[in-house]
Protein backbone atom coordinates (compact mmCIF):
# COMPACT_ATOMS: atom_id res chain seq x y z
CA UNK A 1 0.00 0.00 0.00
CA UNK A 2 1.36 3.42 -0.85
CA UNK A 3 0.21 6.34 0.90
CA UNK A 4 0.83 10.07 -0.58
CA UNK A 5 1.63 13.06 1.48
CA UNK A 6 1.26 16.03 0.50
CA UNK A 7 2.17 19.85 2.14
CA UNK A 8 -1.07 21.69 2.34
CA UNK A 9 -0.81 25.44 1.66
CA UNK A 10 -4.06 26.22 2.98
CA UNK A 11 -3.55 25.73 6.09
CA UNK A 12 -2.22 29.43 6.82
CA UNK A 13 1.34 30.38 7.90
CA UNK A 14 2.15 27.32 10.09
CA UNK A 15 1.94 25.19 7.18
CA UNK A 16 0.60 21.04 7.48
CA UNK A 17 1.20 17.66 6.09
CA UNK A 18 -2.49 15.58 5.15
CA UNK A 19 -3.43 12.64 3.40
CA UNK A 20 -4.09 13.00 -0.53
CA UNK A 21 -7.90 12.81 -1.36
CA UNK A 22 -9.06 9.81 -1.76
CA UNK A 23 -7.08 7.70 -0.15
CA UNK A 24 -8.10 5.76 3.70
CA UNK A 25 -5.67 4.49 6.71
CA UNK A 26 -4.12 1.51 7.18
CA UNK A 27 -5.28 -1.75 8.63
CA UNK A 28 -1.98 -2.84 8.68
CA UNK A 29 -0.22 -4.70 11.52
CA UNK A 30 1.49 -3.07 14.08
CA UNK A 31 5.35 -2.46 13.46
CA UNK A 32 8.02 -4.71 14.60
CA UNK A 33 11.13 -4.21 14.50
CA UNK A 34 14.09 -7.12 12.87
CA UNK A 35 16.95 -8.01 14.99
CA UNK A 36 20.41 -7.17 13.43
CA UNK A 37 20.68 -10.96 12.20
CA UNK A 38 17.47 -11.05 9.80
CA UNK A 39 18.22 -7.40 8.62
CA UNK A 40 21.85 -8.70 7.81
CA UNK A 41 20.46 -11.76 6.42
CA UNK A 42 17.31 -10.19 4.53
CA UNK A 43 19.78 -7.74 2.73
CA UNK A 44 22.62 -10.11 1.59
CA UNK A 45 21.32 -13.43 2.43
CA UNK A 46 24.39 -15.78 3.60
CA UNK A 47 27.23 -14.28 1.93
CA UNK A 48 27.83 -12.04 4.92
CA UNK A 49 28.75 -13.90 7.75
CA UNK A 50 27.71 -13.54 11.77
CA UNK A 51 30.79 -11.08 13.61
CA UNK A 52 30.24 -13.37 16.39
CA UNK A 53 31.49 -16.14 14.05
CA UNK A 54 33.86 -13.98 12.49
CA UNK A 55 35.43 -13.03 15.59
CA UNK A 56 35.74 -16.88 17.04
CA UNK A 57 37.25 -17.85 13.75
CA UNK A 58 40.71 -15.45 14.29
CA UNK A 59 43.56 -16.26 15.73
CA UNK A 60 45.84 -13.71 17.98
CA UNK A 61 49.51 -14.14 17.52
CA UNK A 62 51.71 -12.43 19.75
CA UNK A 63 54.47 -10.20 18.03
CA UNK A 64 57.78 -8.03 18.58
CA UNK A 65 58.20 -4.87 16.92
CA UNK A 66 61.01 -2.43 17.63
CA UNK A 67 61.08 1.26 16.74
CA UNK A 68 63.69 3.54 17.10
CA UNK A 69 62.57 4.32 20.81
CA UNK A 70 60.52 1.68 21.68
CA UNK A 71 59.99 -2.25 21.91
CA UNK A 72 56.74 -3.22 21.80
CA UNK A 73 54.98 -6.50 22.45
CA UNK A 74 51.10 -7.31 22.17
CA UNK A 75 48.74 -9.27 20.33
CA UNK A 76 48.10 -9.15 16.71
CA UNK A 77 44.90 -10.80 15.54
CA UNK A 78 45.19 -13.03 12.38
CA UNK A 79 42.57 -15.19 9.87
CA UNK A 80 43.16 -18.50 10.77
CA UNK A 81 43.96 -19.85 7.43
CA UNK A 82 44.70 -18.96 3.67
CA UNK A 83 44.71 -15.69 2.50
CA UNK A 84 46.12 -12.87 4.87
CA UNK A 85 46.94 -15.18 7.34
CA UNK A 86 50.73 -15.01 7.71
CA UNK A 87 52.36 -12.53 10.04
CA UNK A 88 54.26 -11.48 7.17
CA UNK A 89 51.11 -10.86 5.23
CA UNK A 90 49.70 -8.36 7.94
CA UNK A 91 52.63 -6.27 7.70
CA UNK A 92 52.89 -6.47 4.09
CA UNK A 93 48.86 -5.56 3.46
CA UNK A 94 49.55 -2.19 1.15
CA UNK A 95 45.91 -1.22 2.29
CA UNK A 96 46.50 -0.63 5.63
CA UNK A 97 49.33 1.67 7.40
CA UNK A 98 48.74 0.73 11.14
CA UNK A 99 48.46 -2.93 13.34
CA UNK A 100 45.73 -2.91 16.02
CA UNK A 101 47.54 -4.51 19.28
CA UNK A 102 45.81 -5.74 22.05
CA UNK A 103 47.42 -6.39 25.22
CA UNK A 104 50.64 -4.84 25.02
CA UNK A 105 53.77 -4.00 26.42
CA UNK A 106 55.82 -0.61 25.37
CA UNK A 107 59.57 -0.76 26.66
CA UNK A 108 61.47 2.46 26.33
CA UNK A 109 64.80 1.39 24.80
CA UNK A 110 66.51 4.49 26.66
CA UNK A 111 65.68 3.98 30.29
CA UNK A 112 64.31 0.50 30.28
CA UNK A 113 60.72 1.79 31.55
CA UNK A 114 57.41 -0.39 30.43
CA UNK A 115 53.81 0.69 30.46
CA UNK A 116 50.66 -1.57 29.70
CA UNK A 117 48.01 -0.85 28.12
CA UNK A 118 44.99 -2.89 26.20
CA UNK A 119 45.11 -1.46 23.26
CA UNK A 120 47.31 0.02 20.62
CA UNK A 121 47.43 1.33 16.64
CA UNK A 122 51.03 0.61 15.97
CA UNK A 123 52.26 2.78 12.40
CA UNK A 124 53.63 0.71 10.38
CA UNK A 125 55.90 3.06 9.08
CA UNK A 126 58.14 3.70 12.50
CA UNK A 127 58.61 -0.16 12.75
CA UNK A 128 62.22 -1.22 12.30
CA UNK A 129 62.19 -5.16 13.20
CA UNK A 130 59.43 -7.02 13.67
CA UNK A 131 58.79 -10.97 14.90
CA UNK A 132 56.83 -13.46 16.40
CA UNK A 133 57.33 -13.50 20.09
CA UNK A 134 58.58 -17.11 20.91
CA UNK A 135 56.24 -18.76 23.15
Amino acid sequence: MVIIMSIRSDVGRRGGIALAKGLAASSSPPFEPKTHAETVEELFGSQVDDPADTRERRRVERAVFETDRQLIEGDLTLPPAGYQSRFSDSLNRGDFEFLPLTNVEVTSLTDGKVIRTPFLVLSKRQIRIAYPAEE
